[in-house]
Order: C-alpha cells, then sequence, then structure tokens
C-alpha cells in the first residue's frame, strides 16, 4: 500500500493531478462476504493522507466483476 500512496502523492506534488480514477477495483472494495464496501479502507487510507486528501474531484472506483453487478461505479471525495 504504501508505494501505492507514494505514487500517488508524487502524482499531486508533481503533476498537480486533483483526483484518481481506479479501474478494476472489484478486489479492494468488496469485504469478505464479496459485497461491495462503503467506504473501502483503500479509499479511508487515501484520505488520511495529508497531500491525498486535498485532491477536489477525490477517487472514483470503477468495479468490474463476474458478481450480479457486473459493472459499478462509485465515488469518494475526500474532502466532503
Amino acid at each position: 500500500m504504501q508505494l501505492v500512496l507514494d505514487s500517488l502523492r508524487h502524482w499531486v506534488e508533481e503533476y498537480h493531478v486533483d483526483g484518481f480514477r481506479f479501474d478494476l477495483t472489484s478486489v479492494l472494495c468488496r469485504d469478505v462476504d464479496g459485497e461491495p464496501m462503503a467506504a473501502p479502507p483503500v479509499v479511508r487510507t487515501i484520505a488520511k493522507d495529508p497531500v491525498l486528501a486535498r485532491t477536489k474531484q477525490g477517487v472514483t472506483l470503477v468495479h468490474y466483476s463476474a458478481q450480479p453487478e457486473p459493472f459499478l461505479t462509485s465515488e469518494h471525495p475526500l474532502n466532503a
């Protein structure tokens, strides 16, 4: 997880990126029963980071999966 956070921080600080979209996040965003989580740990971790939490657009997660809902998108504003 630290490598991901360091990379995201680099994009925000060096290139002034103001939000992130992650595709294929089904594995990161489901609980142990396979249900989508409202606040996945990866989003909570990004939201706690002092640099990443300042992004204007926040995080968009796009979930592709073999579950009954094959395509879900969730928006996670970090500074709301």
